[in-house]
């Protein structure tokens, strides 16, 4: 008995990282912080310095603005004391402005750069480990997942770890500095007045958040809207033929045009409150505004305040609040990464109970020999619906066995369980003798041929559709498969032979044609089991004729395990 070595799964060196020991969300409590770097997880170290470093940069980009303020406030006062001079004091502060300007575009330049150059390179990665975990998993746990739900989560929360791993971290940083930077700046500079302008903060920064979260509601209902429209045009465009047949044009119209109207309502709704939040803020500002200058003069004259500080300290307080409020809603964004994150992460580090990547034993010498003891098995989408109650079956090498019965009497099932693609609940399966848990998953599966009732075709050349079975094949390999399905004669009679391309599953052809392709596909690895599951029940006579035929042809000198409902296809097991 041997172990082949194993074939990662995993196909760029980029993702190895998935096979660290690495600390789970459930791990760390409610620490916020822990559970924002846990989104790190898959980060190389100079991908974590470049965000570190984009970081430090989006902090000094907020720094500026305080910064540029005291320097303004001086220049007044030095203006308002010196009038008559005001040229030569403005040529001495452009050099500071422009110093500022200059460190303004590098900074943001800078951190632009390495918080998308960081988070897009986890991004891919976070895509790639993703997939592979999709492809690994078992088709139990598979069962209990819609599809749609999956590929949501791929589409939509991996943009917004993307975002919490990125800029929109860099946005809250800078938004924070200056926030911290204009405060501290005004309670310097005056604290008395800097402490009345103070009360318009909570206005002025709820008035922007509220914007934003008003405007993210709409977009999130606007998107949902278009989306249902669009899987509304997806499905009739799709099945257009039955909507033909049906006459049911005027009905699938309706259904679309409704969902549109929902969305163009939504779009107008999000429009009057995109406005009705910007004259709030408008009113906010100016209203704080005209508040703090009024204070501001009566400090000039009573307490003899500068006009550079009154300019210094509204402003700051104005910009402060604005800041603030563009803030809040980054950190809400910045906990739906986190939850994004848990949920994407959770799939990636799943191992399933069959697991293709898990080295296992491998037969040297393998005769195709299948037995089943007192199996039960009930699948785990239903696990009080039983399937198979201690079900017993030899198969010999080299022999052809059927498998005749009623629909949903568990036919299919004992080609999926040797398959592998799940495990009995009771029972064992022996492959050559040996208990079929303890084969090398991978090795098994390239031992067997498969072809079921639908014949699934990939986008791709009929070429590409065959060599699947072994990527590894020729060309010669690919015609000889082609000539054992008796496939080769219609594909030679292609415009493109081969490389007739395909696509939505192989609509170009007739079923026919389609089957002897999957069943090329399948004798490519020349497998020394042959699994055919209701291979020609969707055929019609004639058609069923020449597939079996290639079937019957395909079957010699291999153990063949048929599952039929109609006796004329198993005549000769």
């Amino acid at each position: 008995m041997g172990r082949r070595e194993k074939s990662v799964a995993v196909f760029d060196d980029e993702i190895e990282v998935t096979n660290k020991d690495q600390l789970d969300f459930d791990d760390i409590n409610d620490v916020i912080l822990f559970k924002f770097l846990l989104q790190f997880r898959y980060a190389k170290p100079t991908e974590v310095i470049m965000f570190a470093f984009g970081i430090l940069c989006s902090a000094g980009l907020g720094s500026l603005f305080p910064l540029s303020m005291a320097l303004f406030a001086d220049m007044v006062d030095k203006l308002i004391r010196n009038f008559f001079k005001a040229a030569d004091l403005i040529e001495e502060q452009i050099p500071l402005f422009v110093y500022l300007a200059i460190s303004s575009l590098v900074l943001g330049f800078v951190q632009m750069y390495f918080l998308t150059l960081s988070s897009k390179r986890q991004a891919r990665r976070i895509r790639l480990l993703f997939f592979n975990s999709l492809i690994r998993q078992d088709a139990g746990w598979m069962d209990s997942k819609a599809s749609g739900s999956l590929i949501s989560l791929l589409s939509s929360s991996v943009p917004e770890i993307q975002g919490g791993i990125g800029n929109r971290v860099g946005s809250f940083v800078r938004d924070t500095v200056l926030f911290v930077g204009c405060i501290i700046m005004a309670y310097v500079k005056g604290w008395k007045l800097a402490l009345v302008a103070s009360a318009s903060l909570p206005l002025i920064g709820v008035s922007f958040a509220f914007l934003a979260f008003t405007l993210k509601y709409f977009n999130t209902k606007e998107i949902q809207a278009y989306s249902q429209a669009g899987g509304i045009a997806g499905e009739v465009l799709a099945s257009i033929r039955t909507v033909f047949a049906y006459g049911g044009q005027k009905k699938t119209y309706e259904r679309y045009a409704n969902e549109l109207y929902k969305a163009e309502r939504t779009g107008i709704r999000k429009g009057m409150a995109i406005g009705a939040g910007n004259g709030f803020v408008s009113l906010s500002i100016f209203s704080a505004a005209a508040l703090s200058l009024w204070y501001g003069i009566t400090l000039v004259r009573t307490e003899r305040f500068s006009n550079g500080t009154v300019i210094l300290v509204v402003v700051s307080i104005i910009i402060s609040s604005i800041a603030i409020g563009k803030a809040l809603p980054e950190i809400e964004a910045l906990a739906r990464a986190v939850t994004a994150a848990k949920k994407v992460y959770a799939i990636i580090n799943r191992v399933p109970p069959i697991d293709i990547e898990k080295i296992g034993e491998v037969i040297p010498k393998f005769q195709g020999k299948i037995e089943f003891k007192n199996v039960n098995f009930s699948y785990p989408s239903r696990p009080d619906v039983p399937i198979l109650k201690n079900f017993n079956l030899t198969v010999e090498p080299g022999k052809k066995v059927a498998i005749v019965g009623f629909s949903g009497s568990g036919k299919s099932t004992a080609i999926h369980l040797i398959q592998r693609l799940y495990d009995p609940q009771n029972g064992e399966i022996y492959i050559d003798g040996k208990n079929i848990r303890d084969l090398d998953v991978g090795w098994l599966r390239m031992q067997l041929g498969t072809v079921s009732q639908e014949a699934t075709l990939f986008t791709g050349t009929i070429f590409e559709n065959i060599r699947m079975g072994d990527l590894e094949a020729t060309m010669d390999d690919v015609i000889e498969a082609a000539q054992l399905a008796e496939a080769s004669e219609f594909i030679k009679r292609l415009p493109d032979g081969f490389d007739t391309w395909l696509n939505e599953g192989g609509a170009k052809l007739s079923g026919g044609q389609r089957q002897r392709i999957a069943i090329a596909r399948a004798l490519i690895r020349r497998p020394k089991v042959l699994l055919l599951d209701e291979a020609t029940s969707a055929l019609d006579t004639r058609t069923e004729k020449s597939v079996q035929r290639a079937l019957d042809q395909a079957g010699a000198g291999r153990t063949v395990l048929m599952v039929a409902h109609r006796l004329t296809t198993v005549r000769e097991a």
